[in-house]
Formats: structure tokens, C-alpha cells, sequence
């Protein structure tokens, strides 16, 4: 395996797609209905580089099932989710799943909008502009993450 298939959609420009990606998803339910069915044609389409062999797997949170991406490396599951005290809140009745990362598969999480966020406004622009709060305290969920991008906030992209 090559760093480029263990490093999917690494780096600022990818960040920059992935968080303008996830905005039309919330906005447009046609978008996010094909992101959800064929991810790597839609992410190709977007201009990002999918390796040859490596499958790109939707899921989309709700308000009662929330998910969260476990990199390749992220060690002892009990020790990751130990050290994010309140980023794994879940309601009442509600459900965490956990997945993680494989040589071959990578996980895209696409987060609900957060609270205070109207989907209808978030264009690309408004995106990185309004809800800068809000990316960098959810990109702590996503668990032993070596990709430190917008995405994070909204899609939960861990990709390594």
C-alpha cells in the first residue's frame, strides 16, 4: 500500500472541496442522495483524486444515531473515545456507532448541520466564514485523525 491509498483526500484543497461538498448536500437533497450512492464519482467530479481501489462509504448521522470515523491508526478504541470528554454527545434513546477505516475502505461522515445553522444559507463562502466555532469543535470527534480539514466539522472526513 502506498501513502497515496493510506492518505485519501489529504490536505488543505481537499478540506476546501470536502467542506463545499458537504454545504450543497445540506442545501440540495438530489446532491446529497447521489453523495450517498455513488461517493467516489461525485468526489472525482468535485476534483479530488480517488485511488484506484480504495471504496469511499457515506453515513449519514440524524438526530438520534451519530457516527463516528476511527482512523487506521487510532489505537485502543476505550483510550481514543476516552479522550474526547462531551464531543460524543447522544440523546437520550439515541446511538453511537463507531466505525473504522480499513486498507481498502474509508469512511465520510456527513454530520447534521450544527444547531444555529440554517442548510438553506450555507454556501460555500458562508460556510468557512460563519461557522469557523463550529468546525473546530467537532473535528474533535473524529478520532485519531492525521487530517486536520474544514470538513471535519460538517462531513466528520477522516480519511487515513
Amino acid at each position: 500500500m502506498t501513502a497515496t491509498t493510506d492518505r485519501v483526500l489529504d490536505g488543505d484543497r481537499a478540506a476546501t472541496i470536502m467542506a463545499m461538498v458537504t454545504a450543497r448536500a445540506w442545501r440540495d437533497p438530489e446532491y446529497k442522495d447521489r453523495l450517498l450512492r455513488e461517493p467516489a464519482a461525485v468526489l472525482t467530479e468535485e476534483g479530488l483524486d480517488v485511488p484506484e481501489g480504495i471504496e469511499l462509504r457515506v453515513l449519514e448521522d440524524t438526530p438520534a444515531v451519530r457516527h463516528v470515523n476511527l482512523a487506521r491508526e487510532a489505537g485502543d478504541v476505550r483510550q481514543v473515545i476516552g479522550g474526547l470528554p462531551g464531543a460524543l454527545e447522544v440523546p437520550e434513546g439515541g446511538e453511537l456507532r463507531l466505525v473504522r477505516n480499513s486498507e481498502h475502505v474509508r469512511y465520510i461522515v456527513l454530520r447534521t448541520p450544527p444547531a444555529g445553522i440554517d442548510p438553506a444559507m450555507t454556501s460555500e463562502t458562508t460556510l468557512s466564514h460563519h461557522t469557523a466555532p463550529f468546525i473546530w469543535a467537532v473535528e474533535a470527534v473524529v478520532v485519531g485523525s492525521t487530517v486536520s480539514i474544514v470538513a471535519e466539522v460538517v462531513g466528520a472526513v477522516v480519511l487515513t
